[in-house]
């Protein structure tokens, strides 16, 4: 790396520090190597869990997904199929699975290039008063009571006094969460606007709460039930998911810098065979 520049008889010379030399690897024994699951991202037409989800019948806008996750899919726009990358697509938070894992609905017929990723008001109502309400009342007809009879009056009942909104959800049932999805994504079809909706599910894990030895297949499959402990992993479909997979080297006493060619030594450690 250059270190330095030194001007002599009108010449420059440039000073270089090798940082490598006399660098070596430590010993295998001196450090330890762990693998964590930190998140899971998904993309379905359904909801693949087994857990009772919590439903916003006004979503908070503040939950949008607005940022790049790094990903893109592919979408019908009026200039024809495009690659789109997922914060770009309209989106709401749709609901959410325990206290790690939430679920955004996307639609991709209200893309505009250059747009910001927000639902319109006239979408949102469409989506609760002839999409998710009707669903309920479909298919848990003896819960209706607990959904508020229209958007306008679930809006009414999340404002307080100075107009700021509070979102409360609703749960449904795990044992009838699956088909609640069926449903809400076939309805979403018969709109012109939500026509061709999907999901997609964040799961973030909790720090250290699956941190396993990836040397052992035991160990890495353990840690990945325990991720997908909410999920039906029959009904997902593998390709369309996706885990950030963190690894973690450790050695006492020392602070430890990740060289360029041996990034094929953790790429091992992340994939063993």
């Amino acid at each position: 790396m250059l270190a330095g520049r030194e001007h002599v008889n009108h010449s420059e010379w440039r000073v270089f520090v090798n940082a490598r030399q006399g660098f070596a690897a430590p010993p295998s024994d001196e450090y330890t190597i762990r693998r964590d699951y930190d998140s899971l991202l998904g993309i379905s037409r359904s909801l693949p869990y087994i857990s009772q989800l919590a439903v916003f019948p006004i979503p908070s806008f503040r939950e949008t997904l607005t940022t790049s996750v790094h990903m893109a899919v592919k979408i019908q726009t009026t200039e024809g199929q495009r690659s789109v990358q997922l914060h770009k697509i309209p989106n709401i938070l749709f609901g959410k699975l325990a206290n790690r894992s939430q679920t955004r609905l996307f639609f991709p017929r209200l893309y505009v290039s250059g747009g910001l990723g927000r639902v319109p008001q006239p979408a949102l109502k469409n989506l609760y008063n002839k999409v998710i309400r009707p669903t309920i009342n479909e298919i848990l007809p003896a819960n209706v009571s607990h959904w508020p009879v229209s958007y306008e009056q679930a809006f009414s009942q999340a404002q307080d006094r100075q107009g700021q909104l509070h979102h409360h959800s609703v749960d449904v049932p795990g044992h009838y969460i699956q088909e609640f999805g069926r449903e809400v994504i076939r309805r979403c079809d018969q709109d012109r606007d939500l026509k061709g909706a999907f999901f997609v599910h964040e799961c973030r894990g909790t720090k250290d709460a699956t941190v396993h030895n990836g040397t052992f297949e035991f160990d890495r499959e353990e840690s990945l039930n325990d991720l997908l402990r909410d999920y039906d992993t029959e009904n997902m479909e593998l390709g369309e998911w996706y885990v950030d997979v963190a690894l973690e080297v450790h050695c006492p006493g020392h602070v430890l810098q990740w060289l360029e060619d041996g990034h094929w030594n953790v790429l091992e450690e992340l994939f063993p065979l």
